[in-house]
């Protein structure tokens, strides 16, 4: 790969991007909740037509703004069809464009051989991977932010007037995408990337980057200490950190920062405007104390406490990363290198800098998720570029160059092993032939490549890149896409569900822990109504009138829900992990038309 012509290698990289996002990207069905929160708010988005408050099974939804719902309905209304596929393709569009984004602007930035590793690299990221097969906000929100950042990065540098104050608007344009996807989370990366331009563009020496570490470090066990104690809910530690970034940042450079700040304080606020009217529509709709609440809770609590399921210690991200960004997670540690960053330049630097500042700021805050971090991936993958490339082409410290040897070595057995253990997982446990030929042929190839990578040193590392890239796509194909269908997909209940009520019977949901999955509310393509009172179930299976009723496994078992058993019958279930059931006083009717899943159906 490296002695191919860049015209070529843009094709292979095109190839392969779209190759690893779009293979079988319908296969698996809406289960998760997370996915159900996106796909379904745009199919009921085209049935209410309504474009501005979006809603799941009904009920007002506004956990996160409706960039990506819009995307998603477009898909819907051009193709005429809600599926998962459909659901799935603005997600796996931006991630291509993600992929070739990284290329052009790190080519510019670092050089050829750095951006192509790069590129690759966050390719072959098994979790950056994963999420660009799903219908989430995380990607084309990378993508907005990537954009955002480095528009002002060419913003501040540029010579020309016209041209700095159009890559502005770009900018601002971009940050405006990145926070009607998910609200104010862009700006923190655009202020760790202000202050990261700033400190690379001043003194660089090493003793400012380690009054940050040992301030970096006691702002961890200051935040280990509060999350062990609960002694104190206002984000201390962050705070703290914050402050000293930005004072040291301004202090920095002094020739640059007033330029820097106009660009980045431009870009929030073109951003910010280009939000404001749907911000403003909402607020016409819900009124301002259901905003308050919506901001306080998704915004401003969360910054220093958070639930069971989203909280972490302040060493979440660290532990995590290596595998998240599997194999190349695993040369992070060159990022420490003192002879890297005073060789490399300030872009490498800046990449380093911004990357790790962003994974700071996202550790101090309570709530975490490992998605929280994922724009931060192609700067933490530039630097790696850089790193790979100075190692093949031998300029690195022999520590880095042994460290390399070691990890390629290493990577060859398992990813090896992967490669065979995929082909024989998908024989064994899959009932499909498609995905088993296609798991057995990924899983060849990639055997092929690690044979090729053998016998040829000097490609090792690009045979770890294909091989790594073949292995995540083929357990996603065997292991996830297999998972998630039949009994482990809510979809057949949905879809009957859904059918029953179009077709004019009574159909009621009573799940206590939560009155409504948006999984299955996506599948049902209709509001199916709660009902959490156990008398009024009783009475209606008790009368002569057909109703359904969809209830948990356990909350039958348990006495949540007491029903005389003589007054139903278990008709479907359970399904997923939840074990939901439907019951009801008839057998299920033959439906003359199946569920529709057109929009507007």
């Amino acid at each position: 790969m490296k002695s191919l012509k860049d015209k070529h290698f843009w094709f292979v990289l095109l190839f392969l991007a779209s190759f690893a996002a779009f293979l079988e990207l319908g296969r698996m069905d809406v289960c998760t909740d997370n996915e159900g929160q996106r796909a379904t708010p745009p199919a009921e988005m085209l049935r209410s037509g309504d474009f501005i408050v979006p809603t799941i099974n009904g009920v007002t939804y506004l956990a996160k703004p409706p960039m990506l719902y819009w995307a998603i309905a477009g898909v819907y209304r051009a193709t005429g069809e809600v599926s998962a596929l459909t659901a799935r393709i603005p997600t796996a569009a931006c991630a291509v464009a993600l992929i070739l984004a990284v290329y052009v602007v790190f080519r510019a930035r670092l050089g050829g051989h750095p951006a192509r590793w790069a590129a690759l690299g966050l390719l072959a990221s098994p979790y950056f991977l994963e999420r660009s097969r799903w219908a989430e906000i995380d990607v084309p929100l990378t993508l907005a932010t990537f954009l955002a950042i480095a528009a002002c990065w060419a913003a501040i540098e540029s010579k020309r007037r016209f041209r700095g104050v159009w890559l502005t608007v770009g900018a601002g344009l971009a940050m405006g995408a990145a926070i009607m996807l998910k609200g104010p989370a862009p700006v923190l990366f655009l202020g760790a990337a202000w202050a990261a331009y700033l400190i690379t563009r001043g003194d660089v020496g090493l003793k400012p980057m380690k009054r940050l570490a040992m301030l970096t470090a006691l702002a961890l066990l200051v935040q280990y200490l509060l999350k062990l104690t609960g002694m104190l809910a206002f984000p201390i530690a962050l705070a703290s950190v914050m402050a000293y970034t930005a004072v040291w940042a301004w202090r920095n450079a002094p020739a640059s920062r007033a330029k820097a700040t106009g660009v980045a304080f431009a870009t929030i606020l073109i951003g910010v405007l280009l939000a404001s009217p749907w911000a403003l529509a909402v607020l016409n709709a819900q009124g301002w104390d259901s905003v308050r609440k919506l901001l306080s809770s998704e915004v401003i609590t969360r910054t220093h406490t958070a639930t069971d399921i989203n909280s972490g210690s302040p060493l979440y991200y660290l532990v995590a990363l290596p595998l998240l960004a599997a194999p190349w997670g695993f040369l992070f540690p060159f990022h420490a290198s003192r002879h890297e960053w005073q060789t490399n330049g300030s872009n490498y630097r800046l990449c380093i800098v911004m990357a790790w500042l962003s994974i700071l700021t996202f550790s101090l805050i309570a709530g975490k998720e490992y998605e929280y971090i994922l724009p931060a991936f192609p700067f933490l993958l530039g630097a790696t570029g850089v790193h790979l490339t100075n190692v093949l082409e031998k300029q690195s410290p022999n520590w880095m160059t042994a460290w390399t040897r070691h990890w390629g070595s290493a990577l060859l057995v398992i990813l090896s092993v992967l490669a065979l253990a995929a082909p024989i997982y998908a024989s064994v446990a899959l009932r499909h032939p498609t995905l088993i030929a296609e798991t057995i042929l990924l899983g060849a190839v990639a055997l092929a490549a690690g044979a090729w990578a053998v016998r040829n040193r000097a490609w090792r590392v690009h045979g770890i890149a294909l091989q790594a890239l073949l292995v995540v796509v083929a357990g996603l194909l065997s292991v996830r896409s297999f998972y998630y269908t039949g009994a482990n997909s809510p979809r057949k209940l949905a879809e009957t569900a859904g059918g029953l009520l179009r077709a004019g019977y009574q159909v009621e949901v009573g799940w206590f822990r939560n009155p409504f999955t948006p999984a299955f509310a996506f599948y049902a393509a209709a509001p199916v109504p709660i009902q959490l009172n156990p008398t009024i179930v009783q009475e209606r299976l008790n009368a002569e009138t057909p109703y359904f009723f969809l209830v948990r496994e356990r909350d039958l078992k348990n006495g949540q829900i007491s029903l005389q058993p003589k007054a139903y019958q278990i008709l479907m279930g359970p399904y997923t992990s939840k074990k939901y059931l439907m019951i009801g006083n008839a057998s299920l009717p033959l439906l003359e038309h199946p569920p529709s899943h057109a929009p507007g159906g």
